[in-house]
């Protein structure tokens, strides 16, 4: 038992997750408000929770500073670049950065933190929808909420007036980026044609895998037995520059751990994505030898010309070059995610496998995101069944 104030781990059944859940301080209600994150197993959540007092002893210090900062602009620049990078994954820090830059400081940037009521933020998200998409709202009001939740904590403001404002909703008429995902035979179709180009690996694992862009691009080739036949994702490669970027000035390609510690997992593979990879190797080693001494060695097994790491950016431009000089249906890396879901599903893959090979945190998420896809199989099966009693008493 840990002393008051010191915090807790827990397993969480449902979730079949360990938690570290340390108190932060009393919220407006004089309630107390905790910090909680993940965690493989109890070791790591031990290790967690000692790691959540020292942040919170950390940004204990820094309170001062934060409470002379009045307007919402200093305090979310302070909050962004201090006790935040402590709580969210750089490329979110960024951008809910690059998003209040754009859009809420030159409205709000100079009031108050305790003026800001919801109706004029509310206000705000509407005019905002009228120009942007319903996500690219709530992506504004989930980085202005962020803010406005910890001036709560440090007990600046009494309420976060984000919680009396609605998140937007995507209208029929609304341009969509979502795209159809390839069926069987367009998958078959692609890693046919794939075979001994530039883009032959990363399809068939794309396509027999559903991995992310940047966990596929931050693979390196000891992550790979080639015995067992297993891959196992440690790590995502991410993309910071642009305006996202530290100071506006372009970043370079890092490597950061996973969306979520679900998302560290082995996979198994076959013949065909084991035949990419030494394919792969082949052109690789190719690539090595034209280096000579201009190689830069990084392990990494998607690289450019000289070894270095890709940026995702450019990967996903060549990419959609690829699809469209061999006549392939458009698609984002993504896409071919949603791709392996569907045609696993298709295929009458249980849904706890489709999810623990994508890296889901949860069976819930992959439901909620292929509901569809399931309500479809099964009112398959119901009529399936249906017809065959039919045809069986009609015998």
């Amino acid at each position: 038992m840990n002393a008051p104030g010191e915090g807790t781990v827990y397993f969480d059944a449902k979730k079949n997750v360990w938690f570290a859940k340390v108190p932060i301080g009393k919220n407006q209600r004089g309630n107390t408000s905790y910090r909680k994150r993940s965690a493989p197993n109890r070791r790591e959540a031990e290790k967690t929770r000692r790691r959540l007092i020292a942040e919170r002893e950390s940004s204990d210090k820094v309170v001062s500073p934060i409470v002379k900062m009045s307007n919402f602009q200093e305090f979310a620049l302070a909050h962004l670049g201090g006790e935040a990078r402590n709580e969210v994954r750089e490329i979110t820090l960024r951008g809910y950065l690059y998003l209040l830059e754009k859009y809420v400081f030159p409205e709000f940037g100079a009031k108050k933190l305790d003026e800001l009521n919801s109706q004029e933020i509310s206000a705000f998200l509407v005019r905002l929808r009228t120009k942007v998409s319903a996500s690219q709202t709530n992506h504004v009001r989930a980085a202005m909420s962020r803010i406005f939740q910890s001036a709560l904590s440090h007990q600046l403001i009494s309420d976060n007036p984000i919680r009396r404002t609605k998140r937007m909703r995507r209208k029929e008429d609304d341009k969509t980026t979502c795209q159809e995902p390839w069926s069987l035979d367009e998958c078959k179709k692609a890693m046919d044609v794939a075979a001994g180009t530039e883009m032959d690996l990363f399809i068939h694992l794309a396509i027999l895998t559903g991995a992310r862009l940047g966990e596929m691009l931050g693979l390196k080739w000891k992550d790979i037995n080639f015995e067992e036949r297993t891959l196992t994702i440690r790590r995502t490669l991410v993309e910071l520059r642009g305006a996202r970027g530290e100071g506006g000035v372009r970043g370079s390609p890092s490597f950061g751990p996973p969306k979520t510690p679900k998302s560290v997992r082995t996979l198994t593979f076959g013949k065909q994505l084991h035949d990419a990879f030494l394919r792969h190797q082949t052109a690789q080693e190719a690539l090595r030898a034209n280096a000579g001494d201009t190689w830069a060695e990084t392990d990494c097994v998607f690289t450019t010309a000289s070894g270095s790491s890709v940026w995702p950016s450019n990967f996903s431009a060549k990419f959609r070059k690829f699809l469209k000089d061999n006549g392939l249906r458009h698609q984002n890396p993504h896409a071919i995610r949603h791709a392996f879901a569907c045609n696993s599903l298709t295929l009458g893959i249980d849904l706890p496998s489709i999810s623990r090979g994508l890296g889901h945190t949860s069976l819930d998420i992959t439901f909620s995101i292929y509901a569809a896809e399931l309500t479809d199989l099964q009112n398959r099966a119901t009529e399936g069944l249906a017809a065959w009693f039919e045809s069986s008493a009609d015998n």
